[in-house]
């Protein structure tokens, strides 16, 4: 009997290996930065106080940033104080749609306003020889309201930067793609510490997907793989590329790889066991990432954080070291704080 089974864990090995094609994983591209990354990483968090909480007992090498959602400058600052003094080793400040500045640009139902900035009017020269601006387009409803939370934000950031000039403070900015949010950084929050970008465009490979009747099994299931995506097909990592080179800003980019649900490649992804194949695919998706990005950004479970949570997804992304771990918790009003990042800065 075990000489049967023995044989057909094998052969479903073969056959998987077939299906996902895992003799043809592209090269990894190289790391950004490589070790001087990590060490550069490792600079930036100072320790927590000690005895403040069980954050200061993290184990050597992790460090806890929580999220907070902006409100007001007021409460930025005073979320911020009260983060400091569990004893974490920085925060990231998000702007989810809940403050405007001004108040009067913002609509409901209040959520994030994604928007591109647009270039400012060009100077002209008229018949009688004095500059003018040419006519500009009314900007919509909906790109006021972008604009009034990018404002707001950078009010709330200067608020939490003057209470705490020297400690490890990163944005998250989803009214931005990942191309202009380096540019408005570099010139709104020069001094911010980090860049989360939480929609990035990238992935290993297409994968197909079949439905499972199920109740006990996921909706869908990963059969194959059609092809492996290379490197050069990511036209996101790309546009990060040059984004950081032009930008200005000299700060840590965070970047996502199988962050949530939107991100899946394999059903497996967040199991405590896992194939073959789902480890080949979050390996080179974190090496993707880690070419262009300083952190990769990884999730627990919908279901949220326990024992031992991700840590089979966690040792199949470790070639894109340094991670870092995103837990969120239960939601509650819209400045509740129940996420954050645990990350490994070796």
């Amino acid at each position: 009997m075990q000489l049967e089974l023995r044989n057909h864990a094998e052969l479903t090995e073969r056959q998987e290996a077939l299906l996902f094609k895992l003799e043809e994983v592209p090269s990894a591209p190289p790391p950004l930065a490589g070790q001087r990354r990590a060490r550069a990483l490792r600079q930036c968090f100072p320790n927590p106080a000690a005895g403040n909480s069980e954050v200061a007992d993290s184990p050597s090498g992790s460090v806890l940033v929580p999220l907070l959602h902006v409100e007001s400058p007021e409460q930025a600052a005073r979320r911020a104080v009260q983060a400091f003094s569990a004893g974490v080793h920085g925060i990231w400040l998000v702007n989810s749609g809940h403050t405007h500045l001004p108040a009067t640009a913002a609509l409901e139902p209040r959520r994030v306003q994604r928007i591109e900035l647009q270039a400012a009017p060009k100077t002209t020269k008229t018949l009688r020889g004095s500059s003018a601006k040419t006519a500009e387009a009314v900007a919509s409803p909906e790109q006021q309201a972008g604009l009034a939370q990018l404002q707001a934000l950078q009010a709330c950031f200067a608020a939490v930067r003057e209470r705490f000039p020297d400690r490890w403070v990163g944005l998250v900015v989803p009214q931005l793609s990942p191309l202009q949010v380096f540019g408005w950084v570099a010139k709104n929050c020069a001094s911010a510490d980090g860049i989360w970008l939480q929609e990035l465009s990238v992935g290993p490979a297409e994968i197909e997907w079949e439905g499972i009747a199920s109740e006990d099994q996921p909706a869908l299931r990963a059969v194959r793989l059609s092809r492996w995506l290379s490197v050069h097909e990511q036209s996101d990592l790309t546009s990060v590329r040059r984004a950081r080179q032009s930008g200005g800003w000299l700060g840590l980019v965070f970047g996502p790889a199988a962050a949530d649900s939107s991100q899946l490649v394999h059903n497996e992804q967040d199991d405590d066991v896992m194939g073959d194949a789902c480890q080949a695919l979050l390996r080179y998706w974190s090496q993707l990432v880690a070419s262009a990005c300083d952190v990769v950004v990884t999730s627990c479970p919908a279901s949220g954080p326990g024992p031992g949570c991700a840590s089979a997804k966690l040792r199949a992304m470790a070639p894109g070291r340094p991670l870092a771990l995103h837990c969120s918790g239960h939601r509650g009003s819209a400045a509740s704080d129940h996420s954050a990042h645990a990350m490994d800065a070796n």
